[in-house]
């Protein structure tokens, strides 16, 4: 079953995992801090490896996909 797609900022997303950032931390092997710094910041000021670890820390997995103009999407792999 599929699941429809949403949109929501990063502290929304791991709220609604029901983590805190001091779970989200301690699964990144990170500080609460550090957590905290990455929310407030968004996605567009973070790598996308730190990106990648925390959806792993909320049990979740990273896809990028780039969309075109055309109506074409693409799914970057490793």
């Amino acid at each position: 079953m599929q699941h429809p797609q949403q949109t929501a900022n990063l502290k929304t997303t791991r709220e609604n995992r029901h983590l805190t950032q001091q779970q989200v931390a301690a699964r990144m092997g990170i500080n609460q801090n550090r957590v905290s710094a990455i929310e407030l910041r968004g996605i567009g000021h973070i790598n996308i490896k730190t990106l990648e670890r925390y959806a792993n820390a909320l049990g979740g997995k990273l896809h990028i996909t780039m969309e075109f103009n055309d109506g074409r999407q693409t799914t970057i792999t490793e």
